[in-house]
């Protein structure tokens, strides 16, 4: 699956080896020694067949042990490693175009199948003229003739997707694979208000929501009903909360159950207590309901701590309980503020992320939520968040956030830029993106900047997900690696962001997303906007 990585010439390494793109051809480093990973997730025991980067791109490496089963074939004189260097940086028009990126269909990409007529491959969205490179690969020409005029994405992941190909045939880049046609989700008018209607039957209360948005999911609402027959139901639309409150008309009420319907509808379903007593209303409008905020006043409630556990050196994720009646559901994007208990003026924002890279939306139970902290010894309350263990109390408050998820979805590629636990916000992305709702020929790309190795959040589980998701890669940049890091090294700079980003007229179908520290997300926000003229309808920064 999709992994960056880049190619080296080191005595270690034969010069035909280096350049494979489907052969399974053998020679490589020790993982333990070669990628310089940190104690904690090297690979003990094993060898795996992977390159290295002089160029500072970083390394993905699959999880299971990958044994070469091929064989090289002999290449003719001027065509090693070096060769193919000089032929890219010659000035030569490698792609065929002439200097234009094209959008190519995948009629298109069949018409160029044959050898006498500029063969053309298709991998992770992105169409290559490989006429040129064939008498550089070490498989042989028939090995990579295989993946002529189609998409070989999954025959280049099923022999060696840790080559950085982006960098290898990038002077060959005819275009980007034009996606298969998706449906497109209806306009909707996120300004009108909800609406909701309510019916009962002997067992249970359904409070039914539409609203105009055809995108509303369960994950669009939070329900919180208190000891005092309160009923606050929070409903998040793009960069709006309408607030329904309702003083319950009985008091007769156990579970409380979000439901899906159909496009626009979100049922609240309250399960009653006594079954076949009947209600004579739902209740009666508070002052304040269906107010409408882009913002909110922060509202907190004393939470159970589940579980703490070790994430990094300096981070722990903690699983948290809302109380019962509450149904909170953080949508993408969204926050919660956690309040320090010595000082209830202090709290700080969180990104709740999902129980694992794996998560595909059907292990969460609802008022649960997990938030990944970084400690800092002297923090107001990290320090607080450290001394936690499973019984204990913290106070977090309702969602708040601007996310649209409609941006999310119709984006055919997506660009994660973070830096630390300014990861966070991009987990749930992640788990949309490619596991909740994939789409073929769609191009993900995580660039993760961190101090070193041990810094790294979740570096098993990303490179796990880049090995089982087709068009997703991960970058990681550190900035004080140890001595055999052979990953990218330095801070965000132009030159990384466009080794790593697509030319801004490519990207009216691409979201750019960026999370970190202010300066960081500051800089990457002018970088995007200045330096690459991306336009604001690309770029999304958390805050």
């Amino acid at each position: 699956m999709g992994c960056s990585c880049s190619l080296v010439a080191d005595s270690g390494q034969s010069g035909s080896g280096e350049l494979g793109m489907f052969n399974k051809t053998g020679g490589g480093v020790n993982v333990d020694q070669g990628l310089g990973l940190p104690p904690s997730i090297a690979v003990s025991g094993s060898r795996q067949d992977v390159t290295g980067a002089p160029n500072g791109n970083p390394l993905a490496v699959p999880i299971e042990p990958w044994v070469g089963d091929g064989k090289k074939v002999p290449l003719t004189p001027g065509h090693s490693l070096m060769d193919w260097v000089r032929l890219t940086k010659s000035g030569r028009d490698l792609s065929g175009t002439q200097g234009r990126l094209l959008e190519v269909t995948r009629d298109e990409l069949s018409q160029h199948s044959s050898l006498g007529n500029n063969p053309w491959l298709a991998l992770r969205g992105r169409v290559y003229n490989v006429g040129p490179y064939l008498e550089f690969h070490p498989g042989g020409i028939p090995e990579i003739q295989r993946g002529f005029g189609k998409d070989a994405t999954d025959l280049f992941n099923a022999n060696h997707s840790w080559v950085n190909f982006e960098s290898l045939l990038s002077a060959c880049l005819v275009g980007r694979l034009k996606p298969s046609v998706r449906p497109t989700i209806p306009a909707d008018e996120a300004t009108t208000k909800p609406t909701y209607a309510w019916s009962q039957d002997d067992q249970r209360v359904t409070m039914a929501i539409t609203t105009k948005y055809m995108a509303l999911t369960r994950d669009n609402l939070s329900v919180i009903v208190d000891a005092a027959r309160k009923l606050n139901v929070l409903v998040f639309i793009k960069n709006k909360v309408f607030d329904i409150r309702i003083e319950l008309g009985d008091n007769n009420i156990g579970d409380v159950n979000v439901l899906e319907c159909s496009k626009g509808k979100v049922s609240v379903e309250f399960i009653k207590n006594e079954f076949g007593s009947n209600w004579s209303c739902l209740g009666r409008e508070l002052e304040g309901s269906f107010t409408e905020s882009v913002g909110r006043v922060k509202c907190f409630t004393s939470c159970e701590v589940l579980e703490v556990r070790r994430v990094t050196h300096d981070t722990r994720l903690l699983t948290v309980r809302y109380p019962p009646g509450y149904h909170v559901a953080v949508p993408i994007g969204y926050h919660v503020f956690v309040r320090s208990k010595s000082d209830p003026e202090v709290s700080r924002p969180y990104t709740p992320v999902s129980s694992s890279l794996d998560d595909r939306g059907t292990d969460s139970k609802r008022g649960e939520i997990h938030l990944m902290v970084k400690i800092y010894p002297e923090g107001l309350v990290t320090k607080q968040l450290d001394d936690l263990v499973a019984g204990g109390t913290v106070e977090v408050s309702v969602p708040e956030g601007v996310f649209d998820l409609r941006r999310l979805r119709e984006c055919n590629q997506l660009f994660c830029l973070a830096a630390g636990t300014g990861f966070t916000p991009m987990v749930k992305l992640l788990n949309y993106i490619l596991l909740r709702d994939p789409v073929e020929g769609r191009t993900v790309k995580l660039i993760f900047f961190n101090k070193t190795e041990d810094d790294i959040l979740w570096f098993r589980e990303l490179h796990s997900l880049s090995y089982k998701c087709e068009g997703f890669s991960v970058v990681h940049v550190l900035s004080a690696p140890s001595a055999d890091w052979r990953g990218r090294k330095g801070r965000v700079d132009e030159r990384l962001l466009r080794d790593n980003l697509p030319l801004s007229n490519d990207m009216d179908d691409s979201l750019v997303c960026v999370c970190g520290p202010a300066p960081f997300t500051r800089t990457c926000m002018e970088l995007l906007s200045n330096d690459l003229n991306y336009t604001d309808s690309c770029l999304h920064a958390f805050t």
